[in-house]
């Protein structure tokens, strides 16, 4: 089977003390799509994500 496809993003922060956020998309369910459960259990995360407003937000390459 086709695997899934996820966009991901990874932001690094270098100040006094260096650390990351990284996040994900799912663009294509793939196999998933076979395991309902688990597809539906990855869609109810990333529906508490984003009510939480967990997703990273729009930057570019080296701003402060």
């Amino acid at each position: 089977m086709i695997a899934a496809v996820f966009d991901q993003t990874t932001i690094d922060i270098r100040a006094a003390v260096s650390c990351s956020a990284t996040g994900s998309v799912l663009k294509f369910d793939g196999f998933l799509k076979v395991y309902e459960e688990a597809a539906e259990t990855k869609r109810a995360e990333e529906k508490n994500d984003e009510e939480e407003e967990r997703n990273l937000p729009a930057v570019r390459e080296g701003e402060n």
